[in-house]
């Protein structure tokens, strides 16, 4: 991924152009978990260029996540900045960070179908454990706010009546299956940090992304978007490994992102928010021909693997509301057509 790409600079800044009140995050020191991943990097971006184009901003960033080197690699450019540092920490480990954090945005977590099933018992550890550690650290730090990056899953499957699942939704979720893992910590991590804020009187606010694309995909995302993307790109064909007929909400991952800084500095306390696009609703059949046209290649369909079987959302169709998040200013600049058209070109330049 190339920061200084031209496209990618001018979505970042563009998002800086929203009407946030980004004076409180002045002077202020951010903690980042999942700090090289596909939402947490996006993020780490869009600060440290609103340091550089904004001399009052002066924001601290503390990039933390379990691989160092791959976190140097991803953020060589802003090393030497006085802004920024990296810390490397397992969440499920006790934490032993000197700085204090004014706010923490806790987006780590396994978030692919793949380590859902290949590593599951470290994937519920640390949507539960890591929040638990978080939350110790934010109590001695007298951190001001915390950010968890929940997901859509914890909605399960929905009834043939239900079009879109607003916040207060709850559907059906199979404890049995190995997959559920996933969908049911983030639940239990989403109450944690409600009894957090209740017993502890510390804030915290809930985001629940849908399906999060962007040019900050990483290697191991096992996520069919992301597959598709690495195939495009490749010029390769693009693989399906099901008949796509599974309808999903996605976002761009710097609406995304800019959504996730709305709930953090104008979201309510103990209160959960949605974040999808509602423009950007389609099957992954019809993603999957999108890419395809955007990159000129073609999809055919394979046979699954058994890990990969193993790894599927179960739920037919996934489309979640974001009046919520709308009301407090947020609003989606990219549909799906331009985000995945800036997805590949930002790639394909990288």
């Amino acid at each position: 991924m190339n920061i200084e790409n031209e496209t990618y600079r001018k979505d970042l800044k563009n998002a800086l152009l929203e009407n946030l009140p980004w004076n409180k995050l002045n002077e202020k020191t951010i903690l980042i978990t999942g700090a090289s991943g596909l939402i947490g990097s996006c993020i780490v971006d869009m600060l440290m260029l609103r340091n550089s184009e904004f001399s009052d901003s002066n924001i601290n960033i503390i990039a933390l996540g379990r691989n160092e080197q791959e976190a140097k690699k991803r953020f060589a450019r802003y090393i030497d900045n006085k802004n920024f540092s990296i810390v490397r920490q397992d969440i499920t480990e006790e934490f032993n960070i000197e700085e204090n954090a004014d706010f923490i945005i806790h987006a780590a977590s396994n978030a692919h179908p793949k380590a859902f099933i290949t590593d599951p018992v470290n994937t519920i550890l640390g949507n539960i454990v890591g929040v638990n550690n978080l939350f110790k650290y934010a109590i001695k730090k007298k951190t001001k706010k915390l950010l968890f990056v929940s997901s859509g899953e914890i909605y399960g499957q929905g009834t043939q009546e239900i079009e879109s699942f607003d916040e207060e939704y709850r559907g059906y979720i199979n404890n049995m299956q190995l997959r559920a893992g996933y969908p049911i910590s983030k639940q239990a991590a989403e109450n944690l940090c409600i009894a957090y804020a209740e017993q502890y009187d510390i804030q915290s606010v809930i985001v629940r992304p849908c399906h999060i694309y962007g040019p900050t995909i990483t290697p191991n995302d096992s996520r069919a978007f992301a597959q598709f993307l690495r195939n495009g790109i490749a010029n390769e064909d693009i693989l399906m490994k099901s008949k796509g007929e599974q309808m999903r909400s996605y976002c761009y991952v710097v609406d995304c992102a800019v959504g996730m800084i709305y709930a953090l500095l104008e979201g309510k306390n103990k209160e959960a928010y949605n974040i999808a696009n509602p423009n950007s609703a389609i099957t992954i059949h019809d993603l999957a021909q999108l890419i395809a046209k955007e990159c000129s290649a073609k999809v055919i369909v394979d046979t699954p693997e058994e890990t990969e079987k193993k790894g599927y959302n179960p739920v037919n169709r996934s489309v979640l509301d974001s009046t919520k998040l709308q009301t407090i200013g947020w609003a989606p600049r990219f549909d799906i057509k331009r985000g995945i058209s800036h997805t590949v070109k930002i790639l394909r330049e990288a």
